[in-house]
């Protein structure tokens, strides 16, 4: 029975004659175990020595054939047939083990070793595009090509400016394009209007004067329009002006005092103001002698029925007061006016409802005064109330 032999080196050995010497056979044993051991295909590239087991990479300028991928196995000489083939087997334990890597070899893995192996592409050389075809350009995935695209290229900070920019320009470009078209068409237009303004040149032009100004002749006069300023909206209030001077009539009058009517309309106002307020009463609110003649007047019915004016409850009580003081020529208030003329302050009016003649000069000066109707029992509680404190009984000695 016979030994069987690897596979990468299948042995076709024939049988060695009995006439042959055992030296010899060992001798040519060697020589065909060393023929054996370095029959392989040598690659001019190469000049290193490499083992049949390994596959070494050709070189770049060298076309790859067919027969480079296949193993080589080794060819043995014939020999004589008197050789064992324990003798073979010897011989093959002798032989050099094969290199794992040389300078010029590849490992198997994880490398294709029947692939070429050539330089690394260009960084710009898409993968898969050959080295010698021409660059094709596409606008789409590469729009920075020419020097116009590269120049237009706005950082996103600025693109915003950038886009006012544009729009500022693109109008002032329209408005200036709109304005130098229309010019042509209102040269006409304001040349007729030239002639037009010539035209109304060449009218006589009526001679103006100059209309002297209205001023208050008297005190009479300024206080009627004073109290018509007053009563004319509850929210009048004089500006800041010289008490001591005379008021300017177009302060506190309702019409132009330099028409040429101007003297009339004062002259109404003043017989319209004595008319609708012949009685008025100028005071403080809060003086206790203003309170009392109030309370005089409000005793009565009196028709047209007066006026009072707070004067301490105006915003111009610093302009108001001192103006009236110098309009009634006297600095005591409380002051009772009929028909612009000062009756007196409070005392007067005492003395007069005192001695009863205040009713008849209200009636003198055309006004309707009439007493007051007072419920059951009034009277009569007032009448004890001023006699327990007004009339009280004598002390009597005990």
């Amino acid at each position: 029975m016979s030994i069987g032999t690897p596979a990468l080196y299948p042995l076709n050995i024939p049988s060695a004659p009995p006439s042959s010497s055992f030296s010899d056979n060992m001798s040519e044993l060697e020589s065909v175990s060393i023929e054996s051991a370095t029959h392989r295909r040598p690659f001019p590239s190469s000049s290193l020595p490499s083992t049949p087991l390994l596959r070494s990479t050709p070189a770049l300028d060298q076309q790859p054939s067919p027969t480079d991928t296949i193993l080589q196995t080794p060819e043995f000489k014939a020999t004589s047939p008197g050789i064992s083939q324990h003798a073979h087997l010897k011989s093959f334990a002798s032989m050099p083990s094969p290199l794992m890597m040389d300078k010029l070899s590849i490992p198997l893995l994880p490398h294709r070793s029947i692939k070429r192996v050539a330089d690394q592409s260009p960084p710009r050389t898409p993968k898969g595009h050959p080295l010698e075809a021409s660059r094709r350009v596409y606008t789409i995935s590469n729009p920075y090509t020419t020097t116009a695209a590269r120049i237009l290229r706005v950082p996103r900070r600025l693109r915003p400016l950038a886009l006012f920019s544009f729009c500022a320009f693109v109008f002032c470009v329209v408005y200036l394009n709109h304005v130098m078209s229309t010019t042509p068409a209102v040269a006409p237009v304001v040349q007729q209007q030239s002639y037009v303004f010539m035209e109304e040149a060449r009218i006589q032009r009526v001679p103006t004067r100059v209309r002297p100004h209205l001023a208050f002749q008297n005190t009479y006069e300024e206080l009627a329009a004073l109290i018509s300023f007053v009563t004319s909206t509850t929210a009048n209030s004089l500006p800041d002006l010289n008490p001591e001077r005379p008021i300017d009539p177009s302060t506190v009058l309702d019409f132009d005092p330099s028409h040429e009517n101007a003297r009339d309309d004062l002259d109404l106002l003043v017989e319209h103001v004595n008319t609708v307020y012949p009685l008025v009463l100028f005071g403080k609110m809060r003086d206790p002698w203003h309170r009392e003649i109030r309370k005089i007047l409000h005793s009565y019915r009196i028709y047209p029925e007066p006026l009072i004016v707070d004067v301490d409850q105006r915003r111009d009580h610093h302009v108001f007061v001192p103006l009236l003081q110098r309009l009634l020529d006297t600095p005591d208030l409380p002051q009772v006016l009929i028909r612009g003329q000062v009756i007196g302050s409070y005392h007067e009016i005492l003395a007069m409802k005192d001695s009863e003649t205040l009713v008849p000069t209200l009636e003198g000066y055309g006004l309707s005064v009439r007493d007051l109707k007072k419920r059951k029992g009034v009277r009569e509680r007032e009448r004890v109330e001023n006699e327990r404190i007004l009339g009280p009984a004598p002390i009597e000695d005990f």
